[in-house]
C-alpha cells in the first residue's frame, strides 16, 4: 500500500466524498438563463475586443466578445469569467445583472513563462508539462493510469480524519487551462494569473467558498494540478508545492 491510513480516516474520506458528491454542477445552475449584455473596455474606457467568457453554462463552452467589446448571451452557470491574454482575469456573478453591464479589465502584459526545472530529481510530473517539487509534510504517490489520464496525488497525512488530497492529472480528459465550472460557481473570491508553458498559456487560478475554504487549480492545455475545499493552514502548505512547480522538458536521447 501506498499510503496507510488508520480506520477513522477512511470513514472520514467516505463520508467526505459522499457529502461532496451532493453538490454537482448541475445542481448549481440558475432555474432559467439570465441575458448578459454590454461592453469590456480597459481602465481608460477603451474598447476590449475578443474577449472570451467561460462557464456560462454546462453544455455551452464559452461565448466571445464582438471586435467592438460588445457582448450578448445567455448564461446558467451563477458566474461567469471574462478572459483574455495579457489582461486581468474578471468573474461577474450572473444572478442579479440587468441592463447593459460594463466590465473593465487591466492590462497586465506578457505572461510570465514557468521556470525550466533545475532538477527532475527534486519534482514529480504526470505528463510532460509541469512537474511539482517535493515539500516536507506532503506525501507524494506513485503516478497512476486511468483510461484516458494519469494521475498523481500529493497528501497532508492526518490521524484523527481524512487525509488532505491535492491532484496532478495529465491527459486527454482535462482539457483547456481553465478550471472546473464547479469552483467557479461555488467561489466567493476569485483570482487568475497568466503564465506560458512553450508558448501555451498556463492558468494559476485560486478561489474560497462561501464557508472559507480555500482552492486553486494550476493548468496548462491536457495538464492540471488543484486542491480544492482546504482549510487556510492545508491550503498554504499545498501552495508551497504549486509555488515550486516548473516546466519539465523530457531527455532527448
Amino acid at each position: 500500500m501506498l499510503w496507510h491510513r488508520c480506520p477513522i480516516a477512511l470513514a472520514g474520506i467516505v463520508l467526505s466524498s459522499l457529502a461532496w458528491s451532493q453538490v454537482t454542477p448541475a445542481s448549481l445552475l440558475l432555474p432559467s438563463p439570465v441575458r448578459l449584455r454590454g461592453l469590456v473596455v480597459d481602465s481608460d474606457g477603451a474598447p476590449i475586443p475578443g474577449v472570451r467568457i467561460d462557464h456560462i453554462d454546462l453544455t455551452v463552452a464559452f461565448a466571445t466578445g464582438d471586435s467592438s467589446g460588445h457582448f450578448d448571451f445567455e448564461a446558467k452557470g451563477p458566474s461567469v469569467v471574462f478572459r483574455k491574454n495579457g489582461w486581468t482575469s474578471r468573474l461577474v456573478r450572473v444572478a442579479g445583472a440587468t441592463g447593459e453591464l460594463r466590465i473593465v479589465m487591466e492590462k497586465v502584459g506578457d505572461p510570465v513563462p514557468l521556470p525550466i526545472c533545475a532538477s527532475k530529481r527534486r519534482c514529480v510530473t504526470a505528463g510532460d508539462i509541469l512537474c511539482l517539487p517535493r515539500v516536507r509534510g506532503v506525501g507524494v504517490g506513485e503516478p497512476f493510469p486511468t483510461i484516458d489520464t494519469v494521475e498523481l496525488e500529493f497528501r497532508i497525512h492526518s490521524w484523527f480524519g481524512p487525509d488532505r488530497v491535492m491532484g496532478l492529472g495529465s491527459g486527454s480528459a482535462r482539457g483547456g487551462p481553465e478550471p472546473s465550472a464547479q469552483r467557479i460557481w461555488r467561489s466567493v473570491e476569485f483570482s487568475e494569473i497568466q503564465r506560458v508553458s512553450r508558448g501555451d498559456v498556463v492558468l494559476d487560478a485560486r478561489g474560497k467558498t462561501s464557508d472559507g475554504k480555500l482552492w486553486r487549480s494550476v493548468g496548462a492545455a491536457g495538464e492540471a494540478a488543484s486542491y480544492y475545499e482546504q482549510d487556510p493552514k492545508d491550503a498554504a502548505l499545498f501552495d508551497r508545492v504549486l509555488d515550486g512547480l516548473c516546466l519539465f522538458v523530457p531527455d532527448r536521447k
